[in-house]
């Protein structure tokens, strides 16, 4: 009886590690930018006006780049990089919320001002200020 249990042993949820989470953040950035942001804002510079700056190239692609995030983490439960690395998010997970979690990406100030407060206060509460207002988590499965 003991060696069914021990043969079914449930899988562990902890909060994710620094490491991970910026891992799978890496993973992200090149899947959204390079495979997705990139061809696409190619694409829309060229057949729009000449007169379309380098400027509004990064910025439309920072927001392709956002959007990758909500979408992914609200409509899938997690994006390629956070499936990659076993991490999930926990507790509330609507569409604002994930565009809570997400707005540092928003190139536009005072929003890009988080890219610089986020971080800071994942090494120190270990956990996000945004996560901490839409009261959610990043997990990590363990076996």
């Amino acid at each position: 009886m003991q060696k069914k249990e021990s043969a079914k042993k449930k899988k562990q949820v902890q909060p994710a590690s620094v490491w991970f989470r910026l891992l799978s953040f890496v993973i992200d950035l090149f899947i959204a930018v390079n495979i997705i942001g990139w061809p696409l804002a190619k694409r829309l510079s060229d057949s729009l006006a000449e007169n379309f700056h380098a400027t509004t190239t990064t910025a439309l692609l920072a927001l392709l780049t956002f959007f990758y995030f909500v979408l992914f983490e609200r409509f899938v439960g997690a994006t390629i990089g956070m499936a990659i690395t076993k991490i999930s998010i926990s507790g509330q997970n609507t569409l604002s919320s994930a565009f809570l979690r997400n707005c540092y990406l928003i190139p536009f100030f005072p929003l890009n001002l988080l890219i610089l407060i986020e971080p800071i206060a994942l090494l120190g509460w270990k956990k996000r200020l945004l996560e901490r207002w839409t009261d959610s988590t990043y997990e990590r499965v363990v076996a």
